[in-house]
């Protein structure tokens, strides 16, 4: 699926969970007017029959006592049919009332179901895209280092035919040719893994920015009985703030992606390592829990909490595997320069002697 279908149906599925709930608040409110005008109309006919009775026994007050009693027990079988009817049909309402709720229940979970579907076929393919491009990134790379020890072979193989014809001295002479070869592959090496390198630091350190505006985010938004103007602004401008870094970010990564294609030379635990930060940097900032974060404006300014504390449980999670990819990532920084640095000492060391 792609990014935009998926945006498409994203947006597709909110509108149609906002148009259930409407639609279902609209049931509910006709029914419940219905059994407000139900017992106001009650009300008023109990009360009419009610004067109606009294003026009736008014009219028979010189009537008999067995005639005043008729009247009187009439009267009351009358009233309590009227109640009775009146109590089936209020019944039936609110199994109408019930019904709807029911309804928009099940309706609501089934959008939210497919939702959750759709997050997973979304994760889904991204995980296949991420490892695709790996195993591209690996196969080109393993590509090019074959060919390169193919000329390589074949370039000794003609020097060693070459040097069993010529004197000692031309066997000095090859010697330090290949250590001057090998002295420039390294220094190619090392400047390729020293560009990845900086690609991968200018990546971290978009991400780290990103993870500092979701702490404050997230000291902005909790422990809030309610969202003054000034609270609503804040938050606003910490969402504008990580939606402009996470564009940042996303610029750069496809830097750092490209320069994994070009660096050729580069150490392939620098390309690999590039890669495997490449893929969870993406997965952090597309995840369901970074998008929910973009929401929070929104929720604040409608005084959602509940659905605020949802989020900030998600921030929690996300900002804790934020923190250790960037750790993890800092240590591997490191490593691979320190790796560089004694191989360079090391072939440096090799041809001064």
């Amino acid at each position: 699926m792609s990014e935009a279908a998926y945006y498409r149906e994203l947006e597709a599925s909110e509108r149609r969970l906002s148009e259930l709930r409407a639609a279902n608040r609209e049931s509910v409110k006709r029914v419940q007017d219905k059994i407000t005008d139900e017992k106001t109309q009650h009300q008023a006919r109990i009360a009419e029959k009610e004067r109606k009775h009294r003026e009736n026994m008014l009219r028979q007050w010189n009537s008999s006592v067995a005639e005043r009693n008729a009247a009187e027990e009439i009267h009351r079988k009358s009233v309590e049919k009227f109640n009775e009817e009146h109590k089936t049909y209020m019944a039936k309402l609110e199994k109408q009332l019930e019904k709807i709720n029911e309804k928009g229940e099940q309706d609501v979970k089934e959008v939210e179901q497919q939702r959750v579907k759709l997050e997973e076929q979304r994760t889904e393919d991204l995980v296949k895209h991420h490892e695709s491009m790996a195993n591209l990134s690996e196969k080109k790379y393993k590509e090019i280092e074959k060919q390169r020890v193919e000329q390589h072979m074949l370039k000794m193989e003609e020097l060693n035919a070459k040097s069993k014809q010529n004197t000692s001295l031309y066997q000095i002479q090859m010697k330090n040719i290949n250590d001057s070869h090998n002295m420039q592959l390294s220094i190619e090496k090392s400047n390729a893994s020293l560009a990845v390198i900086q690609h991968s630091e200018s990546c971290i350190e978009s991400f780290n920015v990103i993870l500092g505006l979701l702490k404050d985010m997230k000291e902005l938004s909790e422990n809030k009985d309610h969202y003054l103007p000034a609270d609503l602004k804040k938050i606003k401008y910490t969402s504008d703030e990580i939606e402009k870094h996470k564009s940042k970010l996303e610029f750069r990564n496809q830097q750092l992606e490209s320069s994994r294609t070009l660096e050729i030379n580069a150490d392939p635990r620098v390309i690999g390592g590039s890669s495997e930060m490449s893929i969870k940097v993406k997965r952090c900032i597309e995840s369901s829990g970074f998008r929910s974060v973009c929401t929070l404006p929104s929720l604040a300014a409608q005084q959602d909490l509940a659905r605020i504390s949802t989020i900030m449980d998600k921030i929690d999670s996300l900002t804790n595997k934020m923190d250790a990819i960037s750790e993890e990532v800092q240590r591997n920084t490191i490593q691979w320069q320190q790796d560089g640095n004694s191989s360079m000492k090391a072939l440096t060391h090799t041809n001064g002697s």
